[in-house]
């Protein structure tokens, strides 16, 4: 990711992030608090964290939106 121009400073949006498949390559270079992943499943967020990522990762704080109320 360095080689494309992605630093850890810089701060990721990740919109659908599943089962955290980029993310688990992603949170850990990224410094604390910069990964944001949105899932409107949020079991896949779950199901991410215990099996790509481990329980451990919140030491990074990446942070998570489940699903959204419906637009008015």
């Amino acid at each position: 990711m360095f080689t494309l121009g992605l630093w850890d400073c810089h701060r990721v949006l990740d919109f659908g992030c599943g089962s955290l498949r980029l993310g688990g390559l992603l949170i850990p270079l990224l410094q604390p608090d910069r990964y944001c992943g949105i899932e409107p499943e949020t079991w896949f967020i779950d199901d991410g964290l215990d099996r790509e990522l481990g329980r451990g990762v919140v030491l990074n704080a990446p942070q998570f939106a489940g699903s959204l109320p419906p637009a008015t």
